[in-house]
């Protein structure tokens, strides 16, 4: 949904009048004369926070897509899929990517924004209606988002009602919902919406001011239709009058329309700004020390967000964390300092998000839909692939590459800043391994042993069997592999497979982290370092270790209550610890790849600080 090509028909854009449209910026300001007493509608947070737990629970319980009763309103045939992105070239030389969700029940809400609250009349609507939201991200060829909007729409027996427009710092609310398309529409249909139109900030209403609305629908062939709207704000002589119109396509959406300041159609093509953005080099690694702290932060914004994550989110320069929320399959991106207020920005690749990275600005998330799709470090839209099945594993970085690999044994090469594939190869089965990348080449494992060693053009530099992995790890021309059934640890030489040791090493084996010249095996109650040479012991420490991250020739590794940095001899450097208890639930990860050193867990986030 767009500015004009999703504008809300009749609300004007350009420099704005009193009431502008909901589609540009600035956002609108109020009309001029009386206007009604403030009315709180919105679901009261508390109650919205009750309905997300519930949602939690629920989601922790339900796997795969079942039905999920959505509506079979006819207007329901104009909806793309979920995780459909529409690029709109705009006529003032600009792009719009407009992403749709539609859902059952409060997981349109739980990335926020707040306002979305005042699109829902009760907990019973919530619970049972269909909702299409819509992201709206528009910007320029340099990437520079000029604005962002978020869209909330009821779809009702009657037709599709547009209920709140929200930007960063306002929003619009309709009671009743504006009509924007009924349910058998058909040329030659008009029709006609008055309530209340409510201009907001921050949570709560400031001003409503009455509206009324009126449409009419024309053919636009191949199973689309024009509709015209003529909308009044304001009272009187105070009142403001604007028109405009938009092309709604069956299974496409809102795919063009005009005002009085510029035109919008949907273009098969990428976004004008991927080509600014290009990996960099990757920066300084932290170097924190033993006088330092961990300053922890819950990274929740306001109600009824909840970042509700299998995967420990990534971070992105400037201190942005973004999360994968398992409720609704959303990415969230919350900033360090940005305290109790609304994601910076929030996107929805599609399907259930299963692996995560960030590369520079990019961020590349693949998802239970066989997607591999990459953002910008504001939301921007840059790319999508379709992979050959789902990936488990989480994609890493490989010079300017993202590679993926399958539960097919597929492995794939994306360009990072244009999504082109570069190469792909397979495995004889499922891969559930990272990929793991050195200087010489990228190593893949699948989950019967058989290794792959590829350099960045896709050729083979090695391939031979090993055991099947609990996991592995490369190192000095070695692939160190922990095997899965019999308790021993290998090492193998590169390129031709032959045993440089063996070691058995009993319990499980989590990870295995190469620092300096040992190989540090991750178990459920200990750590474990092995030589490189020969696989003799080096040292143990007893500790339930929670997340590992190579530092250097250093290991940062956390507990269930604190951090530790160890020498690769085995020797404390440093010990910071938290105010947490549990961070062997859930997930915990520990994130190096910046200037900065993370420790990630659930929603709380520990940023270690020099005193």
């Amino acid at each position: 949904m767009t500015d004009p090509g999703h504008r809300i028909p009749g609300l004007s854009g350009g420099p704005p009048p009193q009431w502008a449209a909901p589609h540009r910026v600035p956002p609108p300001q109020p009309p001029a004369g009386p206007s009604r007493p403030i009315r709180e509608h919105r679901l009261p947070a508390t109650i919205l926070l009750i309905v997300t737990t519930l949602a939690l629970f629920a989601a922790s319980a339900v796997v795969g897509r079942p039905d999920d009763g959505r509506s079979r309103s006819p207007v329901m045939a104009y909806l793309p899929p979920s995780g459909t992105r529409v690029v709109l070239q705009t006529s003032d030389g600009k792009d719009e990517v407009d992403e749709y969700y539609t859902t059952v029940g409060m997981a349109f809400s739980q990335s926020g924004p707040s306002a979305l609250g005042y699109g829902i009349e009760s907990v019973e609507e919530a619970q049972t209606t269909t909702w299409l939201r819509v992201f709206v991200t528009i910007a320029d060829a340099a990437g520079t988002v000029a604005e962002r909007q978020t869209q909330l729409y009821a779809v009702k027996p009657t037709g599709l009602e547009l209920r709140v427009a929200a930007w960063p710092d306002r929003f619009l609310m309709f009671k009743p919902g504006l009509l924007m398309l009924p349910a058998g529409v058909q040329p030659g249909h008009t029709w006609s919406v008055a309530g209340t139109a409510g201009l907001g900030s921050g949570a709560a209403v400031t001003l409503e001011s009455p509206m009324s609305a009126s449409f009419s629908a024309t053919a636009a062939g191949d199973g689309c239709v024009v509709v015209a709207g003529d909308l009044s704000v304001g009272s009187g002589t105070a009142a403001v009058r604007s028109r405009s119109s938009m092309t709604w396509c069956q299974g496409r959406g809102a795919v063009a329309g005009s005002d009085s300041t510029r035109t919008v159609t949907a273009v098969q093509r990428p976004p004008v700004w991927g080509s600014a953005f290009q990996p960099s080099e990757r920066g300084p690694l932290p170097d924190p020390v033993a006088g330092g702290r961990l300053e922890g932060r819950d990274m929740t914004g306001l109600p009824p967000m909840a970042l509700a994550a299998r995967l420990p989110p990534v971070v992105l320069p400037g201190r942005v964390l973004v999360y994968p929320n398992q409720l609704n399959g959303d990415l969230v991106a919350r900033g360090w300092d940005d305290g109790m207020v609304d994601a910076r920005w929030a996107a929805q690749p599609g399907g259930s998000i299963t692996g995560l990275l960030a590369i520079d600005r990019i961020v590349v998330a693949t998802t239970s839909e066989r997607r591999v799709v990459a953002y910008g470090d504001q939301g921007q839209y840059l790319w999508q692939a379709t992979l050959p099945d789902a990936a488990e594993a989480d994609p890493v970085r490989f010079g300017r590459l993202v590679v993926v690999g399958g539960l097919d044994g597929t492995v794939s090469a994306y360009d990072a800043a244009t999504g082109t594939l570069a190469w792909r190869t397979h495995t004889p089965n499922e891969i559930r391994q990272p990929p793991v990348v050195t200087d010489s080449g990228v190593t893949v494992l699948d989950q019967a042993g058989n290794l792959l060693t590829l350099a960045a053009d896709g050729s083979t530099l090695a391939s031979f069997s090993t055991e099947p992995p609990e996991s592995f790890t490369v190192r000095d021309g070695l692939v160190v592999v922990a095997g899965r059934t019999d308790g021993v640890v290998r090492a193998y030489r590169l390129p031709d497979g032959s045993i440089a040791w063996r070691t058995p090493v009993l319990g499980a084996r989590n990870s295995l982290t190469p620092v300096g010249g040992v190989i540090v095996v991750q178990q459920n109650d200990n750590l474990r370092a092995l030589r490189t040479t020969d696989g003799t012991d080096a040292w143990s420490k007893s500790l339930r270790p929670t997340a590992l991250a190579a530092l250097g020739d250093s290991l940062v590794v956390s507990d269930v209550s604190s951090v530790y940095r160890l020498g690769a001899d085995g020797s404390t450097l440093a010990t910071w610890p938290t105010d947490a208890t549990n961070l062997d639930e859930s997930f915990t990860g520990l994130e190096v790849g910046t200037s900065d050193l993370f420790l990630l867990h659930n929603n709380q986030a520990y940023l270690w600080v020099a005193r």
